[in-house]
């Protein structure tokens, strides 16, 4: 096993068995495990963090394969944040579109703002709105938009309302990339708001033709998958692209034991968001995720991007490379 500081905070570790256990700091072990691909049966390595011998804190691990932590810096940023007494409406950060997107109408489908009660809703306990989702999404697409792209939670009701309007469609479902569409893409994303007080997202993968809809509880979303779909063929349409033409959109069923599950009434957004980012750094959703311990990780990880966004005056996603 070789460990090789690069800095404060971040190793490079090179496996030399399944299981390797060793001390970090003498706080922290670091465990390699086996980890299953949920659909094509893949061994992998996942890299988690025993605290203190006792439990584990899953370390944030980027496709380069750098492991990062929280560091007690953006922790104690964060804590700030959520005690802050600014009012609820002041605007904490502005998410913009990528600077390689063409001249289109502005819209709220591809800008928006990050406010103070956004920051605060992300304390444990806390309850998602659109904004949080919306804006962390923006900021992995503008780090990866050679790979991904999304619909914001706005699109599945709008259509609906609209009866497929194909203009809307083509206005919503596109690649932020000049000459691209997102078939073009490894990954799209639509972000789903279930019901009143729950949050899914549908995973469309292009190159397979098929679509996954995953949520902390595992619900089938039958009816997203139809809407998606349609909205997909009718896209391909509009654009000409004969291979997507009447396509038949392959619906892959989540296997529950590969799959991280929430057990609480109030992490639905979490889920979202580290299944989005997961799935666009990492190709695969490492079932550890659904660690309570991990899932508040991952809101400081959020709000640490925010944060780094609201400073340097551009979509960052934090402390990754």
């Amino acid at each position: 096993m070789l460990a090789r500081s690069l800095s404060k905070g971040i190793y490079i570790f090179l496996p030399t068995d399944d299981q390797d256990v060793f001390e970090v700091n003498n706080t922290r072990t670091v465990d390699f495990y086996t980890v299953i691909h949920p659909f094509d049966y893949i061994s992998q390595k996942y890299i988690t963090v025993v605290r203190n011998g006792n439990h584990y804190e899953p370390a944030m691990i980027n496709a380069a394969g750098y492991v990062w932590k929280i560091s007690n810096n953006v922790r104690q940023i964060a804590q700030e944040e959520f005690n802050s007494s600014k009012n609820d409406n002041t605007i904490f950060c502005r998410i913009r579109e990528h600077q390689k997107l063409p001249r289109i109408r502005r819209s709220r489908e591809i800008i928006g703002s990050i406010f103070m009660k956004n920051i605060k809703e992300m304390r444990p306990g806390g309850k998602f709105r659109d904004e949080i989702l919306n804006g962390f999404l923006g900021i992995l697409n503008f780090k990866y938009n050679d790979k991904m792209d999304y619909a914001n939670t706005f699109f599945l009701p709008k259509v609906k309302e609209l009866n497929f309007d194909a203009d809307y469609i083509k206005l919503v479902m596109r690649s932020r990339l000049r000459n691209k569409s997102i078939f073009d893409l490894n990954d799209y994303f639509v972000l789903n708001h279930i019901g009143d007080d729950h949050w899914g997202i549908i995973h469309i993968l292009p190159k397979e033709k098929s679509i996954i809809c995953f949520d902390g509880y595992h619900y089938k979303q039958q009816e997203e998958y139809e809407i998606v779909s349609r909205s997909l063929n009718i896209l391909s349409e509009s654009l000409s692209i004969t291979e997507f033409q009447n396509c038949q959109w392959h619906k892959k069923d989540i296997a529950p034991n590969l799959f991280p599950r929430q057990e609480d009434g109030w992490n639905c957004g979490t889920f979202v968001a580290l299944y989005a980012y997961h799935m666009t750094v990492n190709g695969y959703l490492p079932k550890a995720t659904e660690n309570t311990e991990y899932l508040e990780l991952f809101r400081l990880f959020m709000v640490s991007c925010f944060y780094e966004t609201k400073h340097k005056n551009e979509p960052i996603l934090s402390l990754l490379e």
